[in-house]
């Protein structure tokens, strides 16, 4: 039984806060699917919470608690990382130390089996 597969063009969006506030990335137009949320904190243990335009919320509980010191992995909703050419990215941090944020991304047009930029393989 063969199933498909891609290649899709994989990359990280880096973001630093320094406040706490509600930080807009506005998109120049590139549809994308965010799989993975990195957050490092420089103190305490704030909520973060990922939304795009609308506040749906892309990480799967909403807001969630950081670690001071550390990375830490925020899973992201299936359902609702697909972010069009039109939607913006909006990271709220709660606390005013430094928060790094990476949103680790590939390409894509928002549906499942079709990718901006992509190469079909067959799996056997």
């Amino acid at each position: 039984m063969a199933v498909s597969a891609v290649f899709s063009d994989s990359f990280s969006i880096y973001v630093v806060l320094d406040s706490a506030a509600t930080h807009t990335i506005s998109n120049p137009g590139r549809s994308l699917r965010i799989m993975n949320i990195k957050v490092y904190n420089a103190g305490g243990t704030p909520n973060i919470t990922v939304q795009k335009t609308g506040g749906t919320n892309i990480s799967l509980a909403g807001a969630v608690a950081t670690l001071a010191n550390a990375w830490k992995d925020i899973p992201v909703d299936t359902t609702a990382n697909t972010i069009s050419t039109t939607d913006s990215i909006l990271i709220t941090n709660a606390n005013i130390s430094t928060t790094q944020v990476i949103l680790e991304c590939i390409a894509g047009t928002g549906s499942t089996n079709t990718w901006d930029s992509k190469e079909t393989l067959t799996v056997t």
